[in-house]
């Protein structure tokens, strides 16, 4: 899995899949085809992964790659979110489930 390489090749795989989403944008079913070898899945477990293996720049990459592929293949959108992404997006804005619990209710 991508997590669990060296720090500097996990920099370098988020970029290339980067650059390879941007480029492939316009095109769903070309999404859909990268995202078939589970690149959704190994994203979500490698932003949550700590310590943290990527650096806060690579961190908002990945953040923007995830961003292209939602707005442009609504399918992904929704695997992402049966994957339960936005639970992972709220855990590391605000922390664990039970401090956003609380904080909602405070």
């Amino acid at each position: 899995p991508l997590f669990r390489s060296d720090k500097k090749s996990v920099e370098s795989v988020c970029l290339s899949f980067s650059r390879l989403i941007d480029n492939v944008r316009a095109h769903p079913k070309y999404l859909r085809d990268l995202a078939a070898c589970e690149l959704l899945k190994n994203v979500q477990q490698l932003v949550v992964t700590s310590p943290p293996i990527i650096t806060p720049s690579t961190f908002t990459i990945v953040i923007h790659m995830l961003t292209v592929t939602c707005g442009n293949c609504p399918p992904l959108a929704v695997q992402l979110l049966k994957q339960n992404m936005a639970d992972t997006l709220q855990y590391l804005l605000i922390g664990t489930p039970t401090d956003a619990a609380d904080r909602k209710s405070g």
